[in-house]
């Protein structure tokens, strides 16, 4: 009888916690450059990017304290973009990496 009650109790409260959520919406929509995703992975950092305009870019990447660590200025064409940075040297903590360019601004934080 508790275990019947408890289990009332659980649907009670989950199901419209459940119902009541809003619907899943892109972070980051398709048609605006953006950094898409940086994955921390040896001594590199890897980051897709989708640009939408090309030009040039610049990729700035700060340290938790707001102190920027790396800078950079890539020439790129639109669409998808994977880029490799060297970053083994750096001790491990939060960064920030930002991405500046064609009258767009995109950031991204990674653990390292």
């Amino acid at each position: 009888m508790k275990n019947l009650f408890f289990s009332f109790l659980f649907l009670l409260f989950i199901l419209p916690s459940i119902y009541a959520q809003s619907r899943s919406v892109s972070a980051t929509p398709t048609d605006h450059t953006a950094i898409r995703s940086v994955v921390a992975q040896g001594g590199e950092l890897r980051m897709l990017l989708y640009v939408a305009e090309a030009g040039a870019y610049q990729v700035n990447i700060y340290s938790i304290d707001g102190e920027m660590v790396w800078q950079q200025t890539f020439q790129v064409e639109t669409g998808e973009i994977e880029q490799t940075i060297t970053f083994g040297g750096r001790p491990h903590g939060v960064y920030e990496l930002s991405l500046v360019g064609a009258g767009a601004q995109s950031s991204r934080k990674v653990i390292w």
